[in-house]
């Protein structure tokens, strides 16, 4: 379990502008199945400490994956 914040800007055409943000992630193993995503997510990619910087394209988005795949590597 890993937990960070940001806030979007107040400039930001997010539907989010202005608020703050609080973001839990999971260390996850996909095992069969279909995802299904709530109404309030648009969409969804998986990654894994080698292929996150490519896949993912917001820079605040790999910045808080690097922070996360860091902590994981202090854990070992």
């Amino acid at each position: 379990l890993f937990l960070n914040s940001f806030e979007y800007p107040n400039d930001s055409t997010h539907r989010n502008a202005g608020k703050k943000i609080y973001l839990v992630v999971f260390l996850c193993t996909y095992i069969s199945g279909t995802v299904h995503l709530s109404d309030e997510h648009d969409s969804y990619v998986w990654v894994n400490k080698e292929n996150y910087k490519k896949r993912i394209v917001k820079k605040w988005e790999r910045e808080i994956l690097e922070e996360y795949f860091n902590s994981m590597s202090r854990k070992d």
